[in-house]
């Protein structure tokens, strides 16, 4: 049995057959799924973008990570170099020390040294006199 459908304020009614009525909301599903597909498609692109985000901030994430691991090396080789620079000042000036005292030991050996030839030599004269 067919239904009558009001078109308009100013239209006749006009009859409308099952099949007509079931074309017409099978159209009208069609156009709503149509329109579903385009919301989900639509929100699909807004996901896609949203995990590009995501990935670029858990890059720039990881990056951070290894900058911090980099910058902590760095220190660490800073005080590193700087404990071996004191160890070097503290050697440069204990040879610097040593090489005075050094000095100043072969100086007096060598003032000794003159002092017994002299005493020796005098002695080779005081006995060669004696004779």
């Amino acid at each position: 049995m067919g239904t009558v459908e009001k078109r308009d304020k100013h239209k006749k009614r006009r009859f409308v057959s099952p099949e007509e009525k079931l074309e017409r909301e099978l159209k009208d599903c069609i156009s709503q799924m149509d329109e579903v597909v385009v919301k989900i498609n639509h929100q699909n692109e807004r996901y896609d973008a949203l995990n590009k985000k995501l990935s670029e901030i858990e890059t720039s994430k990881d990056d951070e990570g290894v900058r911090e691991r980099l910058v902590k090396e760095n220190q660490d080789k800073d005080a590193l170099i700087n404990s071996q620079q004191n160890e070097l000042n503290k050697a440069t000036e204990l040879y610097t020390h040593y090489d005075k005292v050094e000095s100043s030991v072969r100086e007096r050996y060598e003032k000794v040294q003159k002092q017994q030839k002299k005493t020796a030599q005098k002695k080779t004269v005081t006995t060669k006199k004696a004779r």
